[in-house]
């Protein structure tokens, strides 16, 4: 597989930037590598160079988060939202479990509305992905979990930005 060149350096950034935060929280909270690691149902090794990397997918960083008790957040922003898509610019915030596959498959299916609105063609896309028709294609009928940068990537070809972010979780105190 070859690797592809970041659309814009501010896409790396934003996810090394996550990346820090979530090493810093871990640090706060005085978490240990190997307990994040067992509350993922990964193994040590593999959490470690998890944490030294930002080629995560959308789950992978969901989960992440959510041991720390955060929620991750991508908005994307600079689109020109399809007529009544209030999704199109909508700050998307993975939370449960079982709601992160509906809140990706959400994004993506706006990011192609907003493609085919736009009448910019396949071949259009793929060109400014630097990859050929039949893969862009294959990216938007898979709403599986899906590479953080390639998201990126994919809004980025499209005009926009996403940005990404934690936000702590709110847990309500009974009174």
């Amino acid at each position: 597989m070859i690797p592809r060149p970041e659309l814009h350096v501010a896409d790396a950034a934003s996810r090394e930037q996550v990346r820090l935060d979530l090493r810093r929280i871990r640090a706060v909270q005085e978490l240990r590598a190997v307990h994040v690691a067992a509350e993922l149902g990964i193994k040590l090794g593999a959490f470690q160079r998890l944490e030294l990397t930002t080629t995560w997918t959308a789950p992978t960083v969901q989960a992440w988060s959510r041991v720390l008790d955060h929620r991750f957040l991508m908005t994307v922003e600079g689109l020109d939202a399809p007529a009544g898509d209030a999704d199109a610019t909508a700050v998307v915030t993975f939370g449960a479990r079982d709601e992160d596959g509906q809140h990706l498959a959400r994004v993506v299916s706006t990011l192609v509305r907003v493609r085919k609105r736009s009448g910019l063609t396949m071949q259009d896309l793929a060109d400014r992905l630097q990859c050929t028709a039949r893969a862009a294609s294959d990216w938007e009928k898979d709403y599986a979990a899906k590479p953080v940068r390639s998201v990126q990537r994919y809004t980025r070809a499209l005009g926009g930005s996403v940005g990404l972010g934690l936000t702590p979780v709110v847990v309500a105190v009974p009174s």
